[in-house]
């Protein structure tokens, strides 16, 4: 067959193992027959050369070279660290400063006094000092609505409809979490401290929900993002503790002298704890979860590049017996059929390890996990191929460099929440394991299903992408051993 025609694998196995050739030739250059300590040669007419590391021809013949390529190689070295590196570290940098990009819904329902005719004393509405303090004091981008607002936003027809539909809200990542203030808390303090009728005791958890999904991001949303609705609940705790009820208790009046008869010590003691009821919709349950949703990728990504290693010496051979066309079809063939059981066998590890496949997807989860982590490794196995394709035949210096950076460019916006990052990780949302890890939520977490079309667009993509690209890559690669030839 025509030299053309001859894919780039046919020099993979050799370019594979250069490292241990280089060895080699180091290895040939050293005098077996020479004691270890002597480092010192001789002309024919019986003159010694000194082959010592501090000799003077060492000196000058080669002293020089090592000290420009040592700078060569560490100004490399620095500007691989600098830049590709550093985009993984920018990941976590400053988070707290982007905590504006977060969507935070409240609905703080009207919360209504009835008090008898002979009261004088008008009350302050605990949740209407609840507005004022999130502007004044809290972080996030709050969505404020009253009781009749959210209503008339979300077509609602009855207030029994708010607490669902808050969950739902979440539950579809239209906000990362929601703040309910229940109606009837202040009525419900007076009527605590006023009565001795258990029933009567007031309970903050009763009145104020605070609601978000762990399983979005099970390792930053309750280290770094709960932190944001904490913060606000404590600065509204502070204000309820040292001044609203102060001034609650000093304007009630019982029995007309002005002071406040304690009928129940409990009913007391429950008005003093305020605290907020924190609804977790879909908590992270298991850390187990963080080795398939995490770490587990980068093998799934590093296993492509063995695999291709492995099979290296064999699409050589095959290659010679095949033209072109039919190489890129052996080619495609053998990597889709190698990823369909690679694939099973990493997912076999989530289930030897007791992983539940069924929240979403019932017993059909395994199915679907196996099968999108087969179109996973396909995608980003097929860029592996295209770019070691190149890489083996012409610069096979930079192939650890590659694999580094491809793990990088597509980690750093796929463990940590985009939302606590700068607008230049956006690019992760067309990154194979971005949306790797956001189908794999949905598989071992149950959380929403809506973006699971574009998700598994983009990993098709890359698959034609790659599929499209491999017959220019195998002539790049051909045209690069010819040169190095």
């Amino acid at each position: 067959m025509d030299e053309e025609d001859l894919s780039v694998t046919n020099a993979m196995g050799r370019v594979y193992s250069s490292a241990s050739h280089a060895f080699e030739v180091q290895a040939r250059d050293i005098d077996d027959d020479e004691d270890d300590e002597d480092e010192v040669d001789y002309k024919e007419d019986g003159d010694a050369i000194d082959r010592g590391l501090f000799s003077k021809k060492f000196r000058n013949d080669h002293l020089k070279k090592i000290l420009l390529r040592f700078l060569i190689v560490s100004l490399i070295l620095a500007c691989v660290c600098i830049s590709v590196c550093s985009i993984y570290w920018g990941a976590t940098y400053k988070t707290s400063k982007f905590y504006h990009k977060i969507n935070i819904v409240a609905v703080i329902e009207d919360d209504n006094i009835t008090m008898s005719q002979n009261d004088i004393h008008s009350y302050t509405s605990l949740n209407a000092n609840l507005p004022g303090i999130i502007e004044n004091s809290a972080k996030g981008t709050w969505h404020m609505y009253n009781t009749s607002q959210f209503m008339q936003r979300y077509n609602l027809t009855s207030t029994q409809e708010i607490s669902p539909r808050l969950l739902k809200l979440i539950y579809d990542e239209d906000y990362w979490f929601a703040l309910h203030a229940k109606p009837n808390v202040t009525e419900r303090i007076i009527a605590s401290l006023s009565s001795s009728n258990s029933s009567l005791q007031f309970q903050s958890q009763k009145f104020y929900d605070i609601i978000y999904e762990s399983a979005r991001d099970g390792s930053s949303l309750k280290s770094q993002m709960l932190i944001v609705m904490t913060d606000l609940f404590t600065t509204f705790q502070t204000f309820y503790t040292d001044q609203y009820l102060p001034s609650l208790i000093q304007n009630l009046t019982i029995n007309g002298d002005g002071r406040l008869q304690v009928h129940s010590s409990m009913n007391w003691a429950t008005v003093g704890n305020f605290a907020a009821n924190y609804i977790d919709y879909r908590p992270f349950y298991d850390r187990n979860l963080l080795a398939p949703l995490q770490v587990g990728l980068i093998f799934s990504l590093i296993l492509t590049v063995f695999q291709l290693s492995l099979f290296g010496a064999l699409h050589a051979e095959i290659a010679r017996y095949l033209g072109l066309k039919h190489t890129i079809l052996y080619r495609l063939v053998m990597s889709w059929t190698t990823y369909l059981f690679l694939s099973l066998y990493f997912c076999t590890i989530s289930a030897i390890f007791q992983i539940d496949f069924t929240l979403a997807f019932g017993k059909a989860g395994f199915i679907v996990y196996w099968m999108t982590m087969w179109l996973v490794m396909t995608a980003v196995g097929g860029a592996n191929e295209n770019v070691l394709n190149i890489l083996v035949a012409g610069y096979p210096e930079f192939l650890s460099l590659w694999l580094m950076s491809w793990i990088i460019l597509n980690i750093s916006p796929s463990f940590y929440p985009m939302v606590l990052t700068s607008n230049f990780y956006r690019y992760g949302y067309m990154m194979p394991l971005y949306n790797a890890v956001a189908l794999f939520k949905v598989i071992f977490l149950d959380v929403s299903k809506r973006n699971m079309g574009r998700n598994y667009g983009v990993l098709i993509a890359w698959i034609v992408l790659n599929s499209v690209l491999l017959p220019i890559t195998i002539k790049l690669g051909e045209y690069f051993r010819k040169k190095r030839a």
